[in-house]
């Protein structure tokens, strides 16, 4: 067999591979597998928001406070009120190409020809990585049943799409010195992003922390041995807590050291104050504040121990702190 005959018969089963390999490709792209997904855009819509598509009427109804019930009541435990999602109501007939590749998106409709309601879901349709929720019903009625009942399924599966997210993203942001650190020293697996840095790592504690200006953020990593069930007791995580901090983590100035707060005034519910300049005064023993926020720096979520003479601070409430309280300002009498 000549050498140009050969060249010709390994091209024509190169052309015909490319072929088949080419359809394959073609077809595999309609599925909804993640290994296709990637060839889709890129999801649109900012982390925690959820598209709901019912019609107005609804939404301003029975149902659509069902949904509001279950998808943006106020989580509990911020210093501000805030929905657990961000939750946006489009009508069937507004509904666009143009919101298609948004990150969550719940359709509801009426079918009249099944017997009870049911959820199902289908990820990647329009975009990547994408979370879409049907939920069909014989009526409203049965919705709205549903929601009450199986809702926290709902509620389960976009926090955990919102954490693989945010888990994704922050993987191409990571710093791979720290994580190695903390893995390798206390045994943890910690996806550490960039502008935090390793304060301490010691064998029982660690601190990462990120402090712009204004603000202070940290993760402390401590283990002691268990020895009964007062482990853990709330007063006992506290008292462990207190130990490490005081021993790792010193003020500012000589002596003084972190601590846990141990009052929760300056968390409020909306409506407590009205008047327009309203001043709290706190009496919070055997601590002292390290940051201010707007002015001197100081932290009121953070307290130093240094018992020996009282000082008056007085710690200025931001817009973004004072959401819904009318409040100007909070004395914070501490040791200094």
């Amino acid at each position: 067999m000549s050498k140009n005959f050969k060249q010709m018969k390994n091209r024509k089963y190169f052309k015909s591979g490319l072929i088949i390999i080419l359809v394959l490709f073609l077809f595999s792209c309609k599925s909804d597998n993640t290994s296709d997904a990637i060839f889709l855009p890129k999801i649109s819509g900012k982390t925690g928001e959820v598209l709901l598509i019912i019609k107005k009427e609804k939404w301003e109804g029975d149902l659509g406070q069902a949904f509001k019930d279950l998808l943006a009541h106020e989580q509990y435990g911020l210093p501000q009120p805030e929905p657990i999602f961000d939750l946006v109501n489009i009508s069937p007939g507004n509904f666009s190409k143009f919101h298609q590749p948004h990150r969550n998106i719940i359709f509801y409709k009426t079918v009249k020809d099944i017997n009870k309601a049911k959820i199902t879901i289908r990820k990647n349709k329009w975009a990547y990585p994408q979370l879409i929720i049907n939920i069909d019903a014989p009526d409203d009625a049965s919705a709205i049943e549903l929601l009450k009942h199986n809702g926290h399924e709902i509620v389960t599966r976009l926090n955990a799409k919102e954490r693989a997210r945010l888990t994704g993203y922050y993987k191409g942001l990571m710093v791979p010195d720290i994580v190695k650190s903390i893995e390798n020293n206390h045994h943890l697996r910690l996806i550490i992003p960039k502008g935090y840095s390793m304060d301490v790592d010691e064998v029982d504690f660690a601190w990462v922390a990120n402090e712009p200006q204004l603000l202070s953020q940290g993760i402390f990593i401590y283990h002691y041995p268990y020895t009964d069930t007062n482990t853990f007791t709330p007063g006992y995580l506290i008292e462990k807590r207190n130990y490490y901090l005081k021993k790792y983590v010193p003020g500012h100035q000589e002596g003084t050291y972190m601590s846990t707060c141990r009052s929760n005034s300056l968390f409020l519910s909306p409506g407590a104050y009205t008047k327009p300049s309203t001043v709290i005064t706190l009496l919070v023993t055997s601590s002292t504040v390290d940051k201010l926020i707007n002015g001197p720096p100081i932290n009121p979520f953070s307290s130093f121990h240094n018992p020996r003479s009282w000082a008056k601070y007085r710690f200025p409430i931001s817009n973004s702190l004072n959401s819904g309280f009318n409040i100007s300002s909070v004395d914070i009498y501490v040791p200094s």
